[in-house]
């Protein structure tokens, strides 16, 4: 299996993005990919969906570590179909 890691990504000087490796795949010897996630106890949630055969539009969650308190952080992703690493084509959302 080969891993793609997610770093965070500042924009204008606040984390509020991510971004994932793009390592290249040797389909001689991994069968697949996975992800990496940053946060504790963060998880994939919901339906992985395919966009065009091209993008794996997936969620994810990472909870509040203060168990007091509710709620959590939510991502949306965007990956590659064929890698799991960053969306380099052009797609459409309908």
């Amino acid at each position: 299996m080969q891993s793609q890691v997610l770093t965070p990504m500042i924009i204008n000087s606040v984390t509020n993005g991510r971004a994932s490796t793009k390592s290249a795949i040797d389909w001689h010897t991994k069968r697949d990919w996975n992800i990496d996630l940053i946060k504790t106890g963060e998880r994939f949630v919901g339906q992985l969906q395919s966009i065009e055969n091209k993008v794996v539009l997936s969620t994810t969650l990472a909870p509040n570590m203060d168990f007091c308190t509710g709620g959590g952080t939510s991502y949306i992703m965007l990956s590659d179909f064929i890698s799991g690493g960053p969306v380099n084509d052009n797609f459409t959302l309908k």
